[in-house]
């Protein structure tokens, strides 16, 4: 009797833990859509960086940079081409986005920010850009002019 009470719960167990197992495989499964990282990641890192360059929060400004550096080889690597262009997406992101970024993280690293605010333009540019060539451009990126990230104090501490 006491085996089969042992078996049993085994037998349960395994179940219970099978239909974890499924729906992590599930999760994992996931792929956020373009439209998803861009706006969700790419857009308020965008912002983000906007509002610390100008507080000459330096080491926020580099971080939302190595952000949406990650943010832009994400949306690379999910999604490599798009139906409606024949460029790789890849391709596109390194010609329209990757020169704009080294330029702003060197503004940074010199704590510049009149070269900054140009750097930044330029980044808009190639959003903007890239948009155009992957079919998108009316979705047209331009510098924040409102933050909504009120909760968030972009000064540095002194």
């Amino acid at each position: 009797m006491k085996n089969q009470a042992c078996i049993v719960l085994l037998a349960a167990g395994s179940f219970l833990l099978s239909g974890c197992v499924s729906q992590y495989a599930e999760l994992n499964a996931y792929v956020p859509g373009i439209g998803e990282i861009m706006g969700q990641q790419i857009a308020m890192r965008h912002i983000k960086l906007w509002y610390a360059g100008m507080a000459q929060n330096w080491a926020l400004a580099e971080y939302e940079i190595k952000e949406l550096e990650e943010g832009f080889d994400e949306v690379g690597e999910r999604h490599p081409t798009l139906e409606r262009i024949t460029e790789r997406v890849p391709v596109l992101i390194a010609g329209n986005i990757q020169k704009p970024l080294e330029d702003l993280e060197r503004a940074v690293n010199a704590h510049d920010l009149t070269q900054f605010a140009q750097d930044y333009q330029a980044l808009t540019k190639g959003c903007n850009t890239c948009h155009r060539a992957a079919g998108f451009k009316m979705n047209r990126i331009k510098q924040p002019d409102f933050n909504p990230y009120s909760n968030q104090d972009f000064q540095i501490e002194n």
